[in-house]
């Protein structure tokens, strides 16, 4: 059975303009009687023949379907206009003056409104305060220049006289202006929240907003008369209110309701057109007002929604970060057990050999080869330890705290590296300070950083081998009496200049096989024991690592 899927805005857009004008026919004939509804209620006026308007809605209207729809709708707009002048002006002017005019009226808005249509934002919301700014603009200079066709028109026609123009030419644009900033916005914001039905429905506090911006219309009307126009500044305040609460929505609905209450008061009180027009152009100010104080809130709602969108995305990337950095946390832990693992495991088996090849002999030394299995179980024993402390750390992410002596830490450690050092034909010397106190860390983690250095020492020393080849092993207190410096430094190559920077980065060896993890991992160690690590001497015959640790690390055990 085949799925029916709601199609998108874009899809939508083309199938419209595809479509036949007989398909457009119930739509073209919806908006005409739109218009022609809307006329009728901003209470057309006319000078020699000529609708003029105190505001005129039905343009805003089509001005905003031009700019949702296309060119094809300015022609909508002239028939309209033209219509408009038969229904409720009359025969005062002749057929092709009347044709004139609505051609001008056609051409001049619709060339606007396709201007709008290309420098808006593609899905002509215009949440934003430089779409609302160039709507408005653009619509002005259309303003202007429909009013210029028609003063053209009319003097060429010899239908007005020059003296006739200025007042008159200034209500129409004050009317068409208004018209345009008030409804147009309306028609666009409808657009692009129809698809959302729930936030078609004006707020609680919205209508409460159009209950009071009626009610103290109605208080002006019956207290003050004639004189309520001069005090229509008293309708910013709800009007703002209604554009900090509900941003350009709530600025597009509070206008249009103050809109249609002072007409209804400018009629109800037989307001002259001069007194019309300067009511308008004092409501064409408040209007631009709200809907720039709309568009700012809406603008900082919006960039207010996104930076929230973007801190769950990011929180999610951090997640996934996280999870990836524990995947390959696990991975080098196993990287680093094998490579930890390695030596206790390779001297275990070189004992066992050793005892082995004891065992054989026809005079077996039964004593040494007793020493030899008593190392290899010591071996096992480390590697099971490393095993285990490894295993602690992935699950706490901490080391364990315990006190430490220093000296026979320091000796043990000779003592698991001395199989390893005495097969590459290396002398291991240890060195300790005076008067060492004791050092509170995880033992095994600071014996694996020193077995580590050790090992990094032994193999440079068999890169190059010679004569007299020695690594030493010493600790001392660090510059502060809170602190002790273990230092591991050899006779061996050195490690070359361009190295040096890469030393206790992940992922990077100087060796062939190398893994690069081990110093890395060692500089890790050190962090979470609140020290630090680094290169004393890079110099060839003077190689020397060290790293200083306090003596009480201050982690929880």
């Amino acid at each position: 059975m085949p799925l029916i899927t709601p199609l998108t805005g874009s899809q939508i857009g083309t199938l419209a303009a595809r479509t036949t004008p007989l398909h457009r026919a119930p739509e073209v004939l919806a908006c005409l009687a739109i218009y022609l509804a809307l006329e009728w209620l901003s209470d057309v006026h006319e000078m020699r023949g000529v609708p003029i308007t105190p505001w005129n809605p039905g343009l805003g209207f089509l001005f905003g379907v031009i700019v949702l729809r296309g060119a094809h709708y300015a022609v909508l707009l002239a028939v309209s206009y033209i219509i408009a002048e038969q229904v409720f002006i009359g025969e005062r002017l002749s057929p092709l003056k009347i044709t004139l005019l609505g051609t001008a009226v056609g051409l001049g808005y619709g060339a606007a409104a396709m201007v709008a249509r290309r420098w808006l934002s593609p899905d002509l919301s215009i949440a934003r305060l430089r779409d609302v700014a160039q709507l408005l603009l653009i619509s002005l200079g259309g303003t202007i220049l429909v009013c210029s066709l028609i003063a053209i028109i009319l003097v060429a026609s010899a239908a007005w006289q020059p003296t006739e123009l200025p007042m008159t030419l200034l209500s129409l644009f004050v009317g068409d202006a208004i018209g345009i900033a008030i409804f147009t916005p309306i028609v666009l914001r409808f657009a692009h929240r129809i698809s959302k039905p729930a936030s078609m429905v004006p707020s609680l506090d919205l209508i409460g907003i159009a209950a009071g911006i009626v009610l103290m219309l109605g208080i002006m009307h019956i207290g003050l008369g004639e004189a309520a126009t001069r005090y229509i500044f008293v309708l910013f305040a709800p009007i703002v209110l209604a554009a900090t609460r509900r941003g350009l929505d709530g600025a597009c609905f509070s206008l249009a309701v103050a809109q249609f209450g002072l007409i209804l008061i400018l009629n109800a009180t037989g307001q002259d057109a001069r007194t019309f027009t300067e009511v308008q152009a004092e409501m064409l100010a408040l209007t631009l007002t709200g809907l720039i104080v709309g568009v700012v809130i809406s603008e900082r709602a919006a960039l207010t929604a996104a930076a929230a969108q973007t801190a769950l995305r990011f929180k999610a990337l951090q997640l996934e970060a996280d999870q990836a950095g524990r995947l390959s946390l696990a991975g080098g832990m196993s990287s680093v057990l094998a490579h930890e693992i390695n030596q206790p495991i390779t001297a275990a088996r070189a004992l066992a050999r050793s005892a082995q090849h004891l065992i054989g002999q026809p005079n077996p030394d039964i004593g040494r080869a007793a020493r030899n299995l008593d190392g290899m179980i010591e071996q096992i024993d480390h590697a099971a330890s490393i095993v285990r402390r490894m295993r602690e750390f992935l699950r706490r992410g901490h080391p364990h705290i315990s006190t430490i002596d220093i000296p026979a830490m320091v000796q043990n450690v000779a003592s698991l590296a001395s199989v390893e050092t005495s097969e590459a034909g290396v002398q291991l010397e240890t060195v300790l300070g005076p008067d060492l106190p004791p050092l509170f860390g995880d033992r095994t983690q600071l014996e694996q950083v020193l077995l580590n250095l050790i090992r990094n020492a032994t193999e440079a020393l068999q890169s190059r081998p010679c004569v007299g080849q020695r690594i030493e092993i010493g600790v001392m207190r660090g510059p502060t009496a809170d602190h002790m410096e273990f230092h591991v430094r050899d006779n061996g190559p050195g490690v070359p200049p361009e190295k040096i920077s890469e030393l206790f980065a992940p992922l990077r060896s100087g060796k062939d096989n190398g893994l690069g993890l081990g110093l890395a991992i060692s500089a890790f160690i050190i962090q979470n024991h609140e020290g630090r690590i680094w290169l004393h001497s890079s110099q060839p015959g003077h190689t020397e690592f060290r790293f200083s640790v306090p003596c009480h690390a201050g982690m929880d055990a």
